[in-house]
């Protein structure tokens, strides 16, 4: 067998003579020359943020070859077209095999990036602060590669500080967002709003009514602007603890290990943080009514 570069049809002849005899045999051979055309045109864009929608084309220029697009060498259902617009989930590859008569070659890859998106967030503790008491915002926005903050305040004031340490001279509401931006470009935001609370005090009734009538039923303090609130514990008249706990909102619901409580005076202690850090214990008396 002989191989042959061909650009063109071509016409080959074979000769054999009869070493014996001398007589000659001719024969002709036409070959034809299938073009595959792999050629490839990309418009748009090659990256793109995964919150943002692609919109890549992907267009093979063959006129008459039949085409399979693959990703990450897998081949596409359905996609058969000479435009494609790729829809990736992350980062894939992408090409076209193009198959005319017999001759199948591929076209170029092209790689479309999805790149990670970060998510903003940050934490404040208590949804009420106390007047002219600082207090930290900490930032909880996850990506490693964010390196661009930006805060905004309602009251004007910006910072581009990873966390803040905020006071406020003023009562009322304040809406406070936060702007992150990766080193890719990606970006998300967040907004939330804080009370800030011209006192700071704290609130224990003097009597709760336990029952299943869904009115008054737990006893617990409430805080007005507190930081941090630390331990509540409610004693018998013989100095017995029935309750105790370090969970801001849990109450106690009049039993002990399941047993109601008859009507009774108990007393409790109440154990926080004042909005500049300081300890704090508050005593006081309350009526167990049945």
């Amino acid at each position: 067998p002989v191989t042959l570069p061909l650009h063109s049809p071509a016409s080959f002849y074979l000769s054999v003579i009869d070493s014996v005899t001398g007589c000659t045999s001719n024969a002709r051979v036409e070959v034809d020359v299938i073009k595959v055309d792999t050629a490839l045109s990309v418009s748009g864009d090659s990256v793109f943020c995964a919150n943002k929608p692609v919109t890549t084309s992907l267009q093979a220029l063959s006129m008459d070859g039949i085409i399979q697009w693959y990703e990450n060498n897998a081949a596409i259902g359905g996609a058969n077209g000479n435009l494609f617009n790729p829809q990736p989930l992350m980062t894939s590859t992408y090409w076209a095999s193009v198959k005319n008569g017999s001759c199948i070659n591929n076209t170029r890859s092209v790689i479309i990036q999805r790149l990670p998106v970060p998510a903003a967030d940050f934490s404040f503790g208590s949804n009420e602060q106390c007047i002219n008491a600082p207090f930290h915002i900490l930032n909880k926005s996850t990506e490693p590669s964010i390196n661009n903050y930006t805060w905004q305040l309602s009251d004007g004031r910006s910072f581009s500080s990873k966390d803040l340490l905020l006071a406020f001279s003023q009562p009322g509401r304040i809406g406070i967002s936060l702007k992150v931006i990766s080193a890719e470009g990606c970006r998300d935001s967040i907004s939330k709003s804080i009370e800030i609370v011209e006192r700071c005090d704290v609130y224990v009734p003097t009597a709760f009514t336990p029952g299943d009538n869904g009115r008054n039923d737990g006893f617990m303090p409430r805080f007005t602007g507190l930081l941090k609130f630390k331990r509540f514990t409610v004693y018998d008249r013989g100095g017995y603890i029935v309750f105790s706990t370090n969970k801001p909102g849990e109450g106690w619901d009049g039993r002990v290990k399941g047993r109601a409580v008859p009507t009774s005076v108990l007393v409790w202690i109440l154990e926080y943080e004042a909005p500049e850090g300081r300890p704090m214990m508050q005593k006081g008396t309350v009526t167990l009514i049945r």
